[in-house]
């Protein structure tokens, strides 16, 4: 795991992550000192039927701002916080973990074979997880 101090001066962090190996669920990212968990936040819409879907217009707007005709909503969207971050080094290391062309390419059945040193998940049905977008 990497340290904040390896990240140049975060101080925290938080936001969504897709993780390749848990394709269908938005993992929530919280990081604070030495403080940090990821848990399960959400299905992707992208993983839900549309009839599940939220009918308010400022909902769906909001979800096409995002949506990506190749991977639906799924996304990386987190925010760091601190001071004297060095922005090039934290994007090289959060870049070296992301899925290359190659595997992008592969079908997720793939991906959940990958090596993923967290936790599992302990989700007894969708009913229990809330899309928190």
């Amino acid at each position: 795991m990497l340290e904040a101090d390896e990240l140049g001066g975060v101080l925290r962090a938080k936001g969504f992550l897709w993780i390749a190996s848990r394709h269908q669920i938005a993992g929530l990212l919280s990081w604070a000192g030495s403080s940090l968990s990821i848990e399960p936040a959400a299905l992707w819409y992208a993983n839900m039927a549309r009839e599940s879907w939220p009918t308010d217009p400022a909902e769906l707007r909001e979800i096409d701002l995002v949506w990506d005709a190749e991977v639906g909503d799924r996304r990386q969207e987190v925010v760091f916080i601190g001071a004297g971050m060095n922005r090039p080094e934290m994007e090289s290391r959060l870049n070296w973990a992301l899925l290359t062309d190659e595997e992008m390419g592969q079908d997720p059945a793939i991906w959940a074979a990958m090596d993923d040193a967290l936790p599992a998940w302990d989700l007894a049905s969708d009913d229990e997880i809330v899309h928190a977008h």
